[in-house]
């Protein structure tokens, strides 16, 4: 996603702080499932449609959002530099396709 020299989209830093402190995997419906708050939901929906992810919506408060580890990977929801469990799960989930 970045070109070298590039700076870091802060739009993606801040998901990533989301979902790698919160979010869950679904390996079995391949999804990432997120609670948020009603504070924060329209900005977290808000830069998901800028990067161009599709969410699933569904719960009242907290509303859950899910996408789909494709997105999740592609964006990534998830910061491959901390090459978290989750990151690795995402990744290895893509890879068996």
């Amino acid at each position: 996603m970045l070109e070298s020299g590039s700076s870091p989209d802060l739009r993606v830093i801040f998901l990533q702080s989301f979902f790698e402190r919160s979010a869950e995997i679904s390996t079995k419906d391949r999804l990432v499932v997120l609670s948020v708050s009603s504070f924060h939901l329209l900005n977290v929906l808000r830069l998901l449609k800028e990067l161009g992810v599709a969410t699933h919506i569904f719960g009242t408060e907290p509303v859950t959002i899910a996408v789909s580890v494709d997105d999740a990977a592609r964006v990534p929801l998830f910061n491959p530099k901390a090459e978290s469990e989750k990151y690795m799960q995402v990744v290895s989930l893509v890879s068996k396709q």
